[in-house]
């Protein structure tokens, strides 16, 4: 019986492999899966926050091997499990009928690209299965992939935000970005060579540069091709401030109780002065 929680994703290796997987491309599959299903989470989450906990819940060493990934609304959290999963699935769907239209999220038609990616190179094939559904990342899907990615305006500038996940298996070299303007999330790819500064990056405010794309009537960019980063360092802390002690002679003879009252009927004189009672 179709589970409505849970997304399947079945991986095959090259024949000269005997249809084995390595252990690279599986890494690298799950990451992008990951980050699928967490960047969707959190676009389509009322409050812009990870709603749901993502678990291997079954692991099945078959021909192609299967992999079962369940969803858990966190505590007190909207359940968005049914969003997350039909969106990604009805994207597969217009994409198989080879859809054009522009509402795609660019973020997702990313993640899915990177999926498909090792198609036909290091992977045999690659499909999801949901609610009965079943869907191969095949490379005629990848080629429309691209189509739809491609901008339609290029120009260098810079973005400002939280970096939240990266990919660096098999030179994918793919992040995510979370601006403090605009969109909720920027895809994007950054240089070999900068692999050893996002690390350390993540879940920090960055500013990166490079050439960023655009689509016609967007004011704002849905991927980067990142050529530098730049880390900001985390705020000091601020220590907590201390009045006890400091301000010793303010109630003179009076106890603090007593000079609490005193003022809280001058108070009151002054307010029925302004009324006129």
């Amino acid at each position: 019986m179709p589970k409505h929680d849970q997304i399947t994703i079945s991986l095959e290796g090259l024949p000269e492999n005997n249809g084995e997987v390595r252990l690279g491309d599986l890494i690298h599959e799950l990451q992008a899966l990951n980050a699928l299903l967490v960047g969707l989470d959190r676009t389509v989450s009322p409050e812009g926050r990870v709603s749901t906990d993502y678990r291997v819940t079954d692991l099945r060493r078959v021909n192609p091997s299967q992999i079962v990934v369940s969803g858990s609304p966190k505590d007190n959290a909207p359940d968005v499990r049914a969003q997350v999963f039909g969106q990604t699935f009805e994207t597969l769907s217009l994409l198989e009928e080879g859809q054009k239209e522009s509402g795609f999220d660019f973020g997702l038609l990313e993640d899915l690209r990177d999926m498909a990616e090792p198609v036909g190179k290091r992977l045999g094939s690659v499909a999801l299965g949901w609610n009965g559904s079943h869907v191969r990342l095949s490379t005629q899907l990848r080629e429309r992939i691209d189509k739809l990615l491609e901008p339609d305006i290029v120009s260098y500038g810079f973005l400002q935000g939280r970096l939240e996940a990266a990919n660096i298996h098999h030179g994918a070299n793919a992040l995510k970005i979370y601006p403090r303007v605009g969109p909720l999330k920027i895809g994007g790819r950054f240089r070999a060579e900068l692999s050893s500064v996002v690390g350390p990056a993540l879940g920090r405010d960055v500013v990166v540069w490079g050439l960023m794309k655009y689509r016609s009537g967007n004011p704002y960019a849905y991927s980067i091709e990142v050529d530098s980063i730049e880390v900001f360092p985390d705020a000091p802390e601020t220590p907590p401030i201390k009045f006890q002690g400091e301000f010793r002679d303010l109630t003179g003879e009076l106890s603090s109780e007593e000079w609490l009252e005193l003022r809280r009927e001058e108070s009151i004189g002054e307010l029925m002065v302004l009324v006129g009672r």
